[in-house]
């Protein structure tokens, strides 16, 4: 039987723009594909671990066996320009991202503000700020895959107490996403309802960026609080001396990926020969994972490899007795001239992008990704490196997110319920009153948590035009505040937020606790989130 006998297309289509629910195939399959991907979206089951990324494909599979989606619906879903876009922007921001990170040019600032000599609340804030920058530039995920480990490596270096562990990585994650709210390429969501809803870097600016900024000083200040709180109360954490990190320069296994890292530990010893003591993880295989040798069974917990820098070919592992590893470790190129160009084309970005439509128009996602191939013929043709390693290690794995998401989300969209839904809270939220805006921000913090803020953007941002009180852009700025900094409310609000907490697990073995942050993320959303929404309002009605 053809699909088309079994469910009239153009009927579903309407559903998307009208009231009306989906048909009961329609409806009743949707409802029940979104509800079984859903809780593997925001809690991992150990019983199960598929993971996300996995899960939302199994739900984008259901919805075309289940006849919500046609597989030619799939590819139009994938091919839209909105969609396009935002996977452009991503990929072209991750490629920037991993270059800062390969050429230790954060490291390099890391190293000079964390030192024995400053206090603790000295080093705080600035890490904090650089948090919110970096986040403002490369999305607030690559920000904290970047600036997690180097951090804690460089904190542990120094062998400051791990009580310190906790508000640092608060200061991290809360930051990269109230600093990400400000720029249309800070985060996943941003990204997209800039796509959806053509505004441009300039428009983002001056509605968000006061916002974020008074935001960052709430955020610095209310942590400052805390701090003092955890230390008065004289909270229970592990000792340095306990730790699983052995004493002296200690890099794990997904940290030694980082060349920031590595060339920290390698400036260390003489040009020639750099010994690196690095930790093995037993869940982790990564000599066969990074350099392509297996853990032999009598290897110990730590344990030596030779590194020279010059010729990075020869990595081995002499104490057990290795021939040279085949496989070319991704390195700095050591070039000034190539870290100037990263810079450059940062710069040059940022400023096409603010440019307004009207005088020259400058595509969102086209335009990083230009920039970051700049860096890539650079690469290959000057610094004579294998650009295929630059590409590898950019995050493949939130791109597949997302195209699984865009579909997914889509299929659950046909039936018709989140129209309803929008639609019951319609009559609710009147966005030129006080009252409506407070359900509408009730409304998305709610979301943000329950289903994470990226899938609550994508279901939200068509609708966002049917908002009374206001512009379709001054709607679509006002989510995006919303959504991104309601992300610092629970530990599962953001992605950001689970990354910081995975590398700080993976790097110096701390657990940052769901009750942990709630503690903090609490407070900080509800007085950072109300204190800017005024702001915004304003500034995006303008």
């Amino acid at each position: 039987m053809e699909y088309e006998e079994v469910i009239n297309a153009t009927e579903i289509n309407q559903c998307l723009n009208s009231t009306q629910l989906a048909p009961p195939l329609v409806l009743g399959m949707g409802t029940a594909v979104y509800l079984l991907v859903w809780p593997f979206l925001v809690m991992e089951f150990k019983c199960f671990p598929i993971g996300r990324i996995t899960a939302v494909w199994v739900g984008s599979m259901c919805m075309v066996l289940t006849l919500v989606l046609t597989q030619t619906n799939v590819y139009e879903i994938l091919g839209e320009q909105d969609n396009l876009q935002t996977l452009c922007l991503l990929l072209g921001m991750m490629l920037f991202a991993q270059y800062l990170e390969r050429e230790g040019l954060m490291s390099l600032i890391l190293e000079r503000i964390i030192q024995p000599k400053r206090s603790f609340y000295a080093i705080l804030w600035v890490i904090c700020l650089i948090s919110a920058l970096l986040s403002s530039v490369i999305t607030n995920d690559a920000a904290c895959v970047m600036l997690t480990p180097i951090v804690l490596i460089e904190h542990q270096k120094q062998k400051r107490s791990t009580k310190e562990f906790l508000p640092l990585l608060l200061g991290i994650a809360t930051s990269a996403n109230i600093g990400s709210a400000a720029t249309i390429m800070g985060n996943p969501q941003n990204a997209y309802i800039a796509s959806v809803l053509n505004i441009n870097l300039a428009t983002t600016f001056r509605a968000l960026l006061p916002a974020a900024v008074i935001g960052c000083c709430l955020n610095i200040g209310l942590l400052y609080m805390y701090c003092f709180l955890f230390y008065l109360r004289n909270v229970k954490s592990q000792d340095t001396a306990d730790s699983k990190l052995a004493n002296g320069n200690v890099v794990d296994h997904d940290s030694f990926r980082s060349s920031a890292s590595l060339n920290n530990h390698v400036n260390n010893y003489n040009e020639n020969d750099a010994l690196i003591k690095v930790r093995y993880n037993s869940s982790q295989d990564l000599v066969k994972s990074e350099i392509g040798y297996k853990k032999p069974k009598n290897l110990e917990q730590s344990w030596m490899i030779v590194y020279d820098p010059e010729h990075p070919e020869r990595i081995n592992i002499p104490s057990a007795g290795f021939a040279p590893c085949k496989k070319c470790y991704y390195v700095s190129s050591y070039s000034k001239p190539f870290c100037v160009l990263i810079i450059l084309m940062l710069v040059v970005c940022v400023v096409l992008l603010c440019v307004p439509p009207s005088v020259v128009y400058f595509d969102l996602g086209l335009v990083p990704m230009a920039c970051a191939t700049v860096l890539l013929v650079y690469d290959g043709v000057i610094n004579k490196r294998n650009t295929i390693d630059a590409i590898n290690h950019a995050d493949w794995g939130v791109l597949m997110l997302f195209c699984g998401l865009f579909i997914w989300l889509d299929g659950f969209k046909r039936t018709g319920i989140p129209r309803k839904l929008f639609d019951l809270l319609h009559d609710y939220v009147y966005m030129g009153s006080v009252s409506g805006v407070l359900v509408f921000t009730a409304y998305v913090i709610i979301g943000s948590n329950l289903i994470s803020n990226v899938p609550l953007v994508i279901l939200l941002v068509d609708y966002v035009n049917c908002l009374e009180g206001c512009t379709t852009t001054g709607a679509g700025l006002m989510l995006a505040w919303i959504s991104t900094i309601a992300g610092n409310f629970t530990l599962i609000g953001s992605v950001a937020n689970i990354i910081v907490a995975e590398k700080a697990k993976q790097t110096v073995d701390y657990t940052l606790g769901f009750l942990s942050y709630l503690k903090f993320g609490f407070l900080s959303t509800l007085v950072v989130l109300f204190t800017g929404l005024p702001l915004v309002w304003i500034l995006a009605s303008l």
